[in-house]
């Protein structure tokens, strides 16, 4: 028997979809799993090991890797257990410890109230306009680092385009779209058609 709920516990934990409700129900059943001295040990092990997985403080940023200038940059979060975050920004160079810099900008970010912590949730909000060049952003909650991620804020796009007979290939402003005037492009490799690859 307990092999049976073990085995409906883990379908339900994996699947984020579910409701609080029967998460909730879950982590019940696989702590009563885990407290029952009757369960093969394994079973036991294999119900706290998903546990602590459950349980465990998650959070994952995505951003877009090239943002616009004098533009929010969007960004994605989904986040498990965790209450509040703080958003920091800094301007990214070779060799950057974020511990020893000063972010450019950051942010305490309250996640979305919640029934139950457990549930995966995703939310969304912006940075805001970040200069032209690199960046970090790096999610954190009680001193740990949980995600981060690189941004570039840029101007420049490359655009490719290929005709029966040419490949066209420039580098556009992503703001207007309009080809940049002095820009070298060097391309030798080529099928045997002539495309470049």
């Amino acid at each position: 028997e307990a092999i049976l709920h073990f085995k409906n516990a883990t379908y339900k934990a994996d699947d984020i979809d579910i409701s609080n409700k029967e998460r909730e129900k879950s982590i019940e059943i696989l702590r009563r799993i885990v407290a029952n001295q009757e369960v093969a040990p394994r079973v036991a092990k294999e119900a706290k090991s998903m546990l602590d997985d459950i349980l465990r403080p998650q959070a994952t940023l995505s951003v877009e890797n090239n943002a616009l200038p004098k533009r929010p940059v969007p960004v994605s979060l989904e986040s498990q257990n965790i209450d509040s975050l703080k958003i920091s920004v800094y301007r990214y160079f070779v060799g950057i410890d974020v511990d020893k810099v000063k972010p450019v900008y950051e942010q305490e970010y309250v996640v979305k109230e919640q029934k139950a912590k457990v549930l995966l949730q995703s939310n969304s909000f912006e940075l805001p306009s970040l200069e032209l060049g690199h960046y970090l952003v790096v999610a954190r909650a009680e001193d740990k680092k949980y995600s981060i991620v690189n941004v570039q804020v840029t101007d420049i796009k490359p655009f490719h385009a290929n005709t029966n007979r040419e490949s066209i290939v420039a580098v556009v402003s992503a703001t207007t779209g309009a080809p940049l005037s002095g820009v070298n492009i060097n391309g030798s490799n080529a099928d045997e058609n002539g495309m470049l690859v």
